[in-house]
């Protein structure tokens, strides 16, 4: 009987402990790299959301838009296939900082897929 009851507490202790490690990788957001407009008044910010999907899937990501205070102005959640890898500061291609607005081009690795995000200083 107290092996029975021993097993089922470490049972549900693994469980457990498994079960916050997952939401923390989830929940886990990194700062990748960040660029600055040429008058430094507004900063795009990249960072990875959560572990890649096991085994080639994709990432998730976000790029933030903020101002010289550091509030957050316009933001776009986005998902990258970079065969399994993490987001890194060489999927961003070019920023350009234009009148109204502040296109991203992205890359993703190993494939020729390219996109273009925009994030409006007004919002």
């Amino acid at each position: 009987m107290k092996k029975s009851m021993l097993f089922v507490t470490l049972a549900v202790v693994v469980c457990l402990l498994a079960g916050c490690s997952l939401i923390v990788s989830i929940l886990k957001t990194e700062f990748i790299t960040s660029q600055s407009s040429p008058d430094n008044l507004y900063s795009v910010s990249l960072y990875q959301v959560g572990d890649p999907e096991w085994p080639f899937g994709d990432v998730k990501a976000k790029l933030v838009l903020s101002d010289s205070k550091s509030n957050v102005i316009d933001a776009v959640d986005f998902e990258l296939a970079n065969d399994g890898g993490d987001v890194k500061a060489g999927n961003i291609i070019e920023v350009v900082w234009l009148e109204n607005h502040v296109e991203i081009r992205m890359r993703e690795f190993d494939t020729i897929m390219e996109y273009t995000y925009i994030l409006e200083y007004n919002k």
